[in-house]
């Protein structure tokens, strides 16, 4: 009799297909593949430094409203040039707002901070998204890897 069974659930699963293994991780309506709903190591790395990026980095930006003297440990070059050139007013401040709300106005609005999501979406980019009491923002981050560990190297916020 288990003979039997064990045949006809063999041939069953033959004639419908092996039955998919890949598994996923649902966040905020992104699916992300992985291997038993986990993120890479290399994932798991970027978002802790994304998380060190606003624990540490911004908090102190927006505490003495000026930059960090160290934020070349965690951003690159390139993305402190596009931090500069996005600065609206004079001197040689970074438009560090650009990891936030691109209408600073607007955030005053949103109440207060409630939660961060960080979510992989491939080729190093991470969804970023602040959720506040009355509104949340997404935005991306892109973590590469350099000489000196990994990095912040780009802000997209529109």
């Amino acid at each position: 009799m288990k003979r039997t069974l064990l045949i006809a659930l063999s041939a069953l699963t033959l004639s419908i297909g092996m039955p998919q293994m890949v598994k996923a991780t649902t966040v905020q309506g992104t699916v992300m593949p992985g291997k038993n709903n986990r993120f890479t190591k290399k994932d798991k790395k970027a978002i802790k430094l994304i998380e060190k990026f606003y624990k540490k980095y911004y908090t102190q930006w927006t505490t003495t409203a000026e930059a960090p003297a160290d934020l070349d440990k965690i951003l690159t070059g390139k993305c402190i040039i596009k931090l500069r050139s996005n600065y609206d007013y004079d001197g040689e401040g970074l438009a560090m707002w650009l990891f936030w709300m691109m209408n600073t106005d607007a955030g005053e609005d949103a109440g207060h901070f409630v939660s961060r999501t960080i979510v992989p979406t491939g080729n190093g980019w991470y969804r970023v998204t602040n959720k506040h009491e009355s509104r949340s923002e997404v935005l991306r981050i892109r973590v590469i890897d350099t000489p000196d560990g990994l990095k912040i190297d780009d802000v997209v916020n529109n």
